[in-house]
Formats: C-alpha cells, structure tokens, sequence
C-alpha cells in the first residue's frame, strides 16, 4: 500500500512539472504599430516582434500551437511561433547554463544580474534573427 501511494505522490509532481518559468505569468502584451511586445517587469525583461508571431507564456498555451507534447527547453519565460511564412518558432529562457539543443542556434544575454537565452530554430531567416536578437533588451518603462 505504502508504495503504491508512493508512486502515485511521484506521478503527480512528475505530471505537475512545467518546462515554463514561474516567471512566465508575469508577461505581458502590447502592440506597438503591428509589432508586439512582450514585457516581464519582474524580471527586467522586453521583447520586441513581428506581427506574425503567436505566443505562448504556459504548457497549456503551448499545445495550442505546437503539436509537440513539450517544450525543447526548460524555464522558458515564452515560445514564439510564425503563422506565416516563412515558419520557425523560439524560445526566451530564463537562466539557463550552457544550454544547446541542435534544432536552435542560441544566444546569451545579461542585464544586470540576470541570464537569460535566446533559442531560434535554424530555420529561421537571417533578418529574422536579427531583428529579434536587436530587441531584447532590459524593460523600460
């Protein structure tokens, strides 16, 4: 009895687990002349995009978009993904370590005190790719 209980309790965290920061429910969202940006005043963090991109700050919101079961990453703050072409999607990390993942070419920043990653698909175009990384930038109100 004892280790069915046991196992059930393990399950349940393992099941509970999300790949998204706690950090993420913080996000908000604001068109700025049809680009969006995505701000997280807890973690000094904004982020600049294309129209196209939807966005998914929980597991719940990602399976909406992807028919992936699970996030590429851990603590991820959100997951971007074009619903035009040309298609690719990313990842904005929190604090992660010398992370890699062959599918994603990935970019560190630092503000302040915090860490965090910029993870592509290597789909993505090259001004894509700029114009994202140009605009992460700590949050100013």
């Amino acid at each position: 009895m004892g280790k069915t209980i046991q196992l059930l309790i393990g399950i349940v965290l393992l099941s509970s687990c999300s790949h998204f920061s706690k950090m993420a429910v913080y996000n908000k969202v604001e068109n700025i002349d049809g680009e969006t940006r995505i701000y997280n005043e807890k973690l000094n963090l904004s982020n600049l995009n294309y129209g196209d991109v939807k966005f998914a700050f929980s597991k719940k919101e990602f399976k909406k978009l992807t028919s992936n079961k699970k996030p590429a990453f851990k603590n991820v703050i959100l997951y971007g993904q074009t619903y035009i072409e040309p298609f690719y999607n990313y990842y904005l990390l929190q604090g992660e370590d010398c992370i890699s993942n062959a599918d994603y070419t990935i970019f560190e920043y630092n503000f302040q005190e915090s860490k965090f990653n910029l993870a592509i698909s290597k789909g993505a175009p090259e001004p894509d790719v700029e114009f994202i990384k140009s605009h992460i930038s700590a949050y100013l109100k």
